[in-house]
């Protein structure tokens, strides 16, 4: 709603596996944390495959390893999360050549998934109540420690520039449309 106010008659609503453009509309598609919220991601990829223009390029991220699924991802209403190389299976399946494969999110990677873990065994021993919905684990952080932590962020974003990164909190894909 606050981004319709802002911009008035430019924002389009629609669904990913059926999406409000014309065949081969775009050059480039941005597609960041989104896919793991369809139920049918194959037909979300055919879709957006459908509207990447030849020779065009998409970005692709979403979250990995389905041993990190907590509550977080219950609360953020995703589906899956994905590995790697299952990513590029389905996304070549949808036609798209894959240019890049790698992970994000490397610096905090094993705090982040020692503390998804540890939440997932505690639910095991003492299971969070049906009553109780489930919650998100992001929360605010202190300025000092968030300052910290963009820079080693700035610094992953610099070495993704160049390496396919082998593990990581989120999976990172470019891919393109064939030309012909």
């Amino acid at each position: 709603e606050r981004a319709a106010a802002r911009t008035p008659g430019k924002l389009l609503a629609g669904d990913l596996e059926s999406l409000p453009f014309a065949d081969r509309s775009f050059q480039l598609v941005y597609c960041c944390d989104v896919l793991e919220h369809v139920r049918d991601d194959r037909r979300a990829l055919i879709e957006l495959f459908r509207v990447l223009a030849p020779g065009g390029r998409m970005g692709l991220v979403v979250p990995a390893f389905q041993c990190l699924w907590t509550q977080h991802d219950e609360a953020n209403h995703h589906h899956r999360r994905y590995r790697r190389s299952n990513l590029v299976r389905l996304v070549r399946g949808a036609g798209f050549t894959v240019v890049r494969a790698g992970y994000l999110n490397v610096t905090l990677g094993v705090p982040v998934a020692l503390y998804r873990l540890t939440q997932r065994l505690l639910e095991t021993i003492r299971p969070r109540p049906s009553t109780c919905p489930p919650r998100s684990d992001i929360r605010p952080l202190p300025r000092a420690l968030n300052g910290l932590l963009s820079l080693l962020y700035r610094a992953e974003t610099a070495l993704v520039g160049s390496v396919d990164l082998p593990l990581g909190t989120s999976v990172m894909l470019v891919l393109s449309r064939p030309a012909a």
